[in-house]
């Protein structure tokens, strides 16, 4: 074997444990912050669940509480595997909602907005290769 088909193969296997040590080090770093930002979201949630007729209110709500476990055990894969898209239209609704009952003020609502939006770029750069 050439010492350049050795050395290239060194180099391959150390960029192949750089990139699982990068998603262990992504995950590491976004689930602790995903996970205080959560139980805000989950009333959100559970607020706009109100709006939905059955059986999407309740699936909703399943989703909810497997995002709570999941990212509870820190389980990049389970967070991952959970419909986000559905929560965040969720989240949103229940946010315009408490808007709208006089719950909150238009500036809490752009941040409880924002706190959604933060949420969504933390779950897509989790989802990163």
């Amino acid at each position: 074997m050439s010492i350049s088909r050795t050395f290239s193969g060194i180099v391959f296997a150390s960029l192949v444990v750089m990139a699982c040590a990068g998603l262990k080090a992504r995950a590491g770093a976004l689930i602790p912050a995903m996970r205080l930002a959560w139980p805000g979201i989950a009333s959100d949630v559970a607020v706009g669940a109100t709006a939905l007729p059955e059986p999407e209110a309740s699936s909703v709500l399943a989703g909810s509480a497997e995002m709570s476990e999941a990212l509870r055990a820190g389980a990049r894969e389970r967070v991952l595997a959970v419909d986000w898209p559905s929560l965040r239209r969720t989240a949103t609704g229940g946010i315009a909602i408490r808007l709208s009952r006089g719950e909150v003020g238009t500036g809490v609502a752009l941040s409880l907005r924002n706190r959604v939006v933060e949420f969504d770029a933390a779950f897509r750069k989790l989802g990163e290769r």
